[in-house]
């Protein structure tokens, strides 16, 4: 099965372009993803183990992440720049060793600027890679059951990397990579990592271009 879907679209990518070529200028698109986010939080443990009482405490294994949900609206300005927004919200569980576990949820807004090109030989209406800068304000919030939140609002910054692979002129499929920097604040426990890697699996709908308007004397 797995080589059969694999098959499939290297077919699909390396099939001619069919399709008219998907326009980028002066497009509209809204683009909900969902994915996994992985933060080693590497500093959060040592910095917790590394305190009095605790050496040579057992340590418990780094989080493996959790669920990520994000809806882009962009626009493109030209047809190598989109400008638009990312709302987010993603949330992990820590375990550590004498405590109870950690909860920690990040949630914001980013302006992301988006440099992209389209590749009209690639795939069934062309194939779109992206490079992007990420910035915005983003809530990350630590609670411990039966305790009290803690809650951090803060600047994030980011970058993305991503590629999309047009259906048609309307829908397209899309992959994207971003790296997030932003810290939390666990109280006691110490500074936790509010960003971290994630990779997105979504669906686009592009909005039809408006039509050029000549103004006649």
């Amino acid at each position: 099965m797995i080589q059969r879907s694999c098959a499939l679209a290297l077919l699909l990518l390396a099939a001619p372009s069919a399709a008219e070529p998907v326009p980028l200028v002066g497009v509209g698109r809204v683009a909900p993803s969902v994915g996994w986010r992985h933060s080693s939080n590497g500093t959060f443990y040592d910095n917790y183990y590394s305190q009095p009482g605790r050496a040579g405490t057992r340590r418990e294994p780094s989080s493996p992440g959790g669920p990520v949900l994000a809806i882009t609206f962009g626009y493109g300005v030209t047809s190598y720049f989109e400008l638009g927004v990312d709302l987010f919200a993603t949330a992990e569980r820590l375990r550590l060793t004498g405590e109870p576990q950690l909860t920690t949820a990040t949630y914001g807004a980013l302006v992301a600027g988006r440099f992209q090109t389209l590749i009209e030989s690639v795939g069934p209406a062309g194939l779109v890679p992206s490079l992007g800068l990420l910035t915005g304000p983003t809530l990350v919030l630590t609670q411990v059951p039966g305790g009290t939140p803690n809650e951090v609002f803060t600047q994030a910054w980011g970058a993305a990397a991503g590629v999309r692979l047009p259906l048609d002129t309307t829908w397209s499929v899309g992959l994207e990579y971003r790296f997030l920097f932003v810290r939390g604040n666990a109280g006691t426990l110490g500074s936790v990592n509010g960003g971290g890697q994630w990779l997105t699996l979504g669906l686009s709908y592009a909005f039809p271009p408006e039509p050029e308007h000549s103004f006649g004397l």
